[in-house]
């Protein structure tokens, strides 16, 4: 599949956090679609409870041994109240995709999930990547403080932030690594309701494997922030 396929997919399955419409159920409807995707990839897929009918999921792929890197992103989205569109179409209009989450961040997700699927192609990387799927960002982190708990042995969380750089970011800070960004203008929003369907997962990809391939290699990413153990 590709990014735009998965984002479409994702704004169809309305997941309003329920702090923001005490009816919605939740991300549920989101996350059972990516576990089904997950599975149908025949990807490594975990899915961990956090709440009550809202759970974590997580998929990751191996190549050899090298460091453990995360994307993470999260499943929820604030309220549909006052949108002037159809919230939940995943339509293409004007050359963009229409929706709640599609900047906020269920494109940017999808763009992780299909980079994910195109570095397994790829054999210019040694390590393991994870993409970390989150409940709650929205309002109490609760999501990646359980993945924090859940998962967090061996990996380096890691933060994507525009424009499309890497950074190091601090386990110790729930917030540093909550969500991954939008990457610049192929996929900036408009109002927060629509992004472009040309998806920049190779941004995600591109920079995955030469993080990958630089510390694999025992070579320091230029540019970078110092390691976790030089972290004051």
């Amino acid at each position: 599949m590709t990014a735009l396929e998965i984002a479409q997919e994702l704004v169809r399955r309305p997941s309003v956090n329920p702090m923001h419409d005490d009816e919605s159920p939740g991300e549920g409807a989101v996350v059972d679609w990516l576990e089904q995707w997950g599975r149908d990839q025949q990807l490594e897929t975990l899915r961990d409870p956090v709440l009550p009918k809202r759970d974590n999921i997580s998929f990751s792929i191996t190549r050899g041994d090298g460091p453990h890197l995360l994307f993470n992103g999260h499943t929820d989205t604030v309220s549909v109240a006052g949108m002037s569109i159809e919230p939940f179409s995943g339509t293409i209009r004007d050359g963009r995709l229409w929706g709640r989450g599609t900047s906020d961040m269920k494109g940017p997700l999808a763009c992780m999930l299909a980079a994910l699927l195109e570095l397994r192609t790829r054999t210019d990387w040694q390590g393991r990547l994870t993409v970390g799927c989150v409940v709650d960002e929205e309002t109490e982190y609760r999501g990646i403080l359980q993945l924090i708990k859940d998962r967090a042995h061996g990996i380096m969380p890691w933060w994507v932030n525009p424009p499309a750089c890497v950074w190091y970011a601090d386990a110790r800070d729930p917030c540093g690594c909550t969500c991954a960004c939008a990457v610049g203008p192929p996929i900036a929003a408009t109002l927060g309701k629509a992004a472009t369907p040309s998806l920049a997962w190779h941004r995600y990809s591109r920079q995955c494997s030469s993080f990958l391939t630089r510390k694999s290699a025992g070579t320091p990413a230029r540019g970078f922030p110092p390691p976790p153990d030089q972290w004051g």
